[in-house]
């Protein structure tokens, strides 16, 4: 009822911005938009040093990554400690297919209270995400901002956010990196930017001869 509520009330604003719901659902519900986003897309990675905070991080990233004996368990490990470090409801790998712009979620972390997604993203595609799409064209990270208002009491309540990060192998766009309702450090996704590469990284790693998993 919430998610027809919530779609119902965007019917007529624009398409550029897909709407994701803090509820899990179908995510073909979900492509409406809502005029009061707040957008931004960054072309570049932040001309900053990483704070210690994020250093630690991302050594404890690479740790899990070396540490691993799989691909799965080497990414599912990174997206692990990003989505602790961000304090997110979900953080997950998309990939392109090869001949057409169809989805799928190899790898998902979600936080103890929020379920899987991966079955939901199944044969959809980008056309249908417009954020995916504004990530795909202009091969920058995407993020949102949405005031959610709330089903109980018609109250605006807590900023819901989405963090879409291109995901390259060979300077060649292949999936995105999303970071699903972060609430710590999103100032600018710069520890998620510099670890997205060795994604790729890990895949050569385990299948050397493109192989997938």
């Amino acid at each position: 009822a919430q998610c027809h509520q919530l779609c119902q009330g965007w019917q007529n604003a624009s398409s550029d911005i897909v709407a994701f719901s803090q509820e899990a659902g179908d995510w073909s519900q979900l492509r409406q938009s809502c005029p009061e986003d707040q957008v931004t897309v960054q072309a570049a990675l932040p001309e900053r040093p990483l704070t210690e905070e994020e250093k630690d991080t991302a050594l404890k990233c690479v740790s899990a990554m070396l540490s691993a004996g799989s691909l799965e368990a080497s990414v599912r490990g990174m997206l692990q400690v990003l989505g602790n470090f961000y304090r997110a409801d979900r953080v997950y790998v998309l990939l392109l297919g090869e001949n057409r712009p169809t989805l799928r979620m190899p790898w998902e972390w979600t936080s103890a209270t929020k379920p899987s997604r991966q079955q939901a993203i199944s044969g959809l595609t980008v056309e249908q995400f417009p954020m995916l799409q504004r990530c795909l064209k202009g091969q920058a990270a995407v993020f949102l901002t949405r005031n959610m208002a709330s089903a109980a009491a018609g109250e605006e309540g807590e900023p819901w956010r989405l963090a879409v990060l291109p995901l390259k192998n060979d300077q060649r766009m292949a999936g995105f990196l999303c970071i699903e309702n972060p609430r710590e450090h999103l100032e600018d996704a710069a520890l998620a930017a510099m670890l997205v590469p060795h994604i790729a990284g890990e895949e050569k790693r385990f299948h050397p001869q493109g192989q997938e998993q």
